[in-house]
């Protein structure tokens, strides 16, 4: 009755471990399941992020591209304004240089002419001055001759006024053509003058088409430039738009690729969940198959145990009934009792799987046995004695592994202990 009691107790404390490692499977299940998912939402956000950021890279070169590009032709027509700036100063500067020259010459070739004329009326007046000088020596000659031509002295007064008036006449006449000379000079230098002012108009005139003509091509290049930006803005439009176009087919391209992805990542992973689910049946099973085969060995055992039992009480009343003593049979069925041997078992477990290796110590008045789990995790303590103190103890080497309990105390044990189960909390 009493081994009944104990084998229904230890049922229930197997059931109580079984749903207790059942529930903390299931934890651990959803733990692993929420760490999967965030791992999967963490790498698609990293996913996002990364072709965001290629995106805004690739966005910033082609603005840069753009911007080199309205910067180098903005400098090209800088540079051809200029150019055509310093073309025009320098074709003023030959016209002014021209101009310089030409107004130089006018005004040396009208120096010389004025030395030319200077020259001419010098040697007038010191042609005039030769015939006061003549004048007066032929005037003291006639003096000093006076004395001696007394009597040609009516004559020679005569001859003299007659030349005295013919020099007058010729004075007067040479005087009225220097005068008439230095009129058609003044005439002259007048139609130059005025041909010169004719010639300045015709320059000003000409400079004045030059600028009109000038100012016409300016705006004529700035029309056709304006047009060009302008056919240059709507090829960048038109490039823009291709290239929005491109963009958004890439987009949606990029799109169906990762629902795509996304779609064979979720079959891959619902393939992996049936397999590990199938795999963790199966590991399950071969659990339960391999804690069913323990219990069967436990019960034959016990079976074995109560035939002993059986057969020595069989022989104890075979010899009492031959001595016909009733003390020693008593005695003997005492010792038999107390001769019978019991066992501790159970399982290490990580989770739902059992950890191979691992020693576990049992502790008897000082004495320590060492025990290692197979490779499915299980361990047994067999021969334990009756009515016994016993400490086990369960510490994984160098301490790597936090398993809870540590320990089990077992006070006068007088039954088996099947599925006394450890567990590996957290790995340190």
């Amino acid at each position: 009755m009493q081994e009944k009691l104990a084998q229904e107790e230890a049922k229930k404390k197997a059931k109580e471990e079984e749903n207790s490692r059942k529930e903390e499977l299931k934890r651990i299940e959803l733990q692993e399941k929420l760490a999967r998912e965030e791992a999967k939402k963490k790498a698609l956000e990293e996913e996002n992020s990364r072709k965001e950021e290629l995106k805004r890279i690739e966005l910033q070169e082609k603005l840069a591209q753009e911007e080199a590009k309205k910067k180098a032709l903005e400098e090209e027509n800088s540079r051809k304004e200029e150019l055509k700036r310093i073309e025009l100063q320098e074709k003023l500067a030959r016209e002014e240089a021209k101009k310089k020259a030409l107004e130089e010459e006018n005004s040396r070739k009208e120096e010389l002419k004025r030395i030319e004329l200077q020259e001419k009326m010098n040697q007038e007046q010191k042609r005039r001055l030769e015939m006061q000088e003549k004048i007066a020596l032929q005037e003291k000659l006639a003096q000093e001759e006076e004395s001696k031509k007394k009597e040609l002295q009516g004559k020679m007064e005569q001859e003299k006024a007659k030349n005295r008036d013919l020099e007058q006449e010729r004075l007067k006449k040479e005087e009225l053509d220097r005068i008439e000379l230095q009129k058609q000079e003044q005439e002259r230098l007048r139609i130059e003058e005025s041909k010169k002012i004719e010639l300045q108009n015709k320059l000003n005139e000409e400079q004045e088409k030059f600028v009109k003509e000038e100012s016409k091509r300016k705006l004529l290049e700035k029309e056709k430039l304006r047009q060009e930006e302008l056919k240059q803005i709507e090829i960048q439009r038109k490039e823009q738009q291709r290239l929005e176009k491109e963009e958004t087919e890439k987009r949606a391209i990029e799109e169906k690729l990762k629902k795509k992805e996304l779609k064979r990542i979720e079959i891959e992973n619902k393939k992996r969940e049936k397999l590990s689910q199938e795999e963790e049946k199966k590991k399950a099973k071969e659990e339960e198959k391999l804690r069913k085969e323990e219990l069967k060995r436990i019960e034959r055992e016990e079976k074995e145990l109560e035939k002993e039992r059986k057969k020595k009480l069989k022989i104890i009343e075979r010899e009492e009934k031959n001595n016909q003593a009733v003390a020693q049979p008593d005695s003997e069925v005492s010792q038999v009792f107390n001769d019978k041997k019991f066992a501790i078992s159970g399982r290490i477990l990580r989770g739902r799987y059992g950890v191979s290796r691992i020693p576990v110590k049992l502790l008897n008045n000082g004495a320590s046995n060492v025990f290692l789990t197979d490779k499915y995790g299980y361990y047994s303590i067999p021969d334990l004695e009756k009515d016994r103190d016993y400490v086990v103890t369960v510490v994984s080497e160098d301490n790597v592994l936090n398993i809870s309990p540590k320990s089990r105390v077992y006070k006068k044990i007088n039954q088996n202990f099947t599925n006394h189960n450890y567990y590996v909390v957290t790995e340190k």
